[in-house]
């Protein structure tokens, strides 16, 4: 299958390992500064696994309409029951990922309501 090892050598040879690990590692800081500093209303947890993220909502509905206004954002991202799925392609730039990340918490503001005061430890 010389395709399948081309392929192999061809991701093997570049920067994509890294950017992968740089981009979950962004990811992370990311969700950490998110979740240090800010309760969103209607979300139960967010989780995470490199670049694919699952953001729990409390109410399943809610998140076919979150995901509904970052459509009209320009993110498309599909409900699983009340979980949004956020899984950006590989390529994805940190401006773009920045993006995309805003449209949610847009959406998921516009649907829950406003956000609410840092929690304090």
């Amino acid at each position: 299958m010389p395709s399948v090892h081309c392929a192999e050598r061809a991701v093997s040879e570049s920067e994509f390992p890294v950017r992968v690990k740089e981009g979950g590692q962004c990811n992370r800081a990311e969700d950490k500064r998110d979740t240090e500093n800010l309760q969103l209303p209607g979300v139960a947890e967010v989780r995470q696994c490199g670049f694919i993220a699952g953001i729990e909502l409390q109410e399943a509905h809610d998140a076919a309409q979150v995901c509904l206004q970052a459509r009209k954002r320009g993110l498309l991202t599909r409900p699983i029951r009340n979980v949004i799925v956020l899984m950006p392609p590989l390529c994805i730039t940190t401006d773009q990922l920045t993006e995309a990340v805003e449209a949610i918490h847009a959406s998921i503001i516009e649907v829950c309501g406003p956000t609410s005061a840092p929690k304090n430890k």
